[in-house]
């Protein structure tokens, strides 16, 4: 009798301890997660606040050039040829899409030993296209053609060669008629740089 109470009351200090445990985990699980909802605020306030600063710098753009009707060069640290003017430069980073294939294995396949596997199975592949950071470095619109001077890739473009630029306020994509992919540039006002390729390729032509 003696000793089924002592059992007993072991169980019950356990199950105390495992309840004990249980409301810590729950405790800390629940700061976390308040946690991570104000660096989702923050991160999502911080975003808007770019966004809103790179918006009221391309309408500050927009209405000098409407003004002044010209674009004004800007200093670059890229060498140009004789006549060659830039307009835009900004630090960014390059990054085009590269293929990437998941395979999916299917079937009771049971590895045994070394060498040695039991029954079968089936395995799907697919292949689909995904930005990959490729470069960072120094992104240019002359009068000529665009340019990017960076730390492992280089890409040089003709206005001339462009079939199609679309942007967003921080990135701007650009397909052209000398390259298969298209060459993504993020970080930058990309409403900003379609507009001077805009203007430079209507004036041009």
């Amino acid at each position: 009798m003696y000793g089924t109470n002592i059992f007993f009351a072991k169980m019950t200090q356990d199950a105390f301890a495992l309840l004990v445990l249980a409301g810590v985990v729950c405790v800390i699980m629940a700061i976390l997660g308040i946690c991570q909802v104000f660096v989702l605020r923050r991160q999502k306030k911080q975003r808007l606040e770019q966004l809103a600063l790179i918006d009221a710098e391309y309408k500050r753009w927009r209405r000098e050039v409407t003004r002044t009707r010209k674009l004004s060069p800007v200093h670059t640290s890229v060498c140009l040829d004789d006549g060659e003017r830039c307009y835009f430069q900004a630090y960014t980073m390059l990054s085009e899409p590269r293929a990437v294939r998941h395979t999916t294995h299917l079937g009771g396949a049971v590895h045994v030993a070394k060498g040695v596997t039991l029954g079968g199975g089936n395995s799907t592949s697919e292949s689909h296209d995904e930005w990959r950071d490729l470069s960072q470095g120094t992104f240019c619109i002359t009068n000529k053609r665009i340019i990017f001077d960076g730390d492992m890739h280089n890409r040089t473009v003709k206005l001339s060669a462009l079939i199609s630029v679309w942007a967003e306020p921080n990135r701007i994509a650009i397909s052209t008629a000398t390259r298969q992919k298209t060459m993504l540039f993020s970080n930058l006002n990309g409403q900003i740089a379609r507009g001077i390729i805009n203007i430079l390729r209507n004036s041009s032509s």
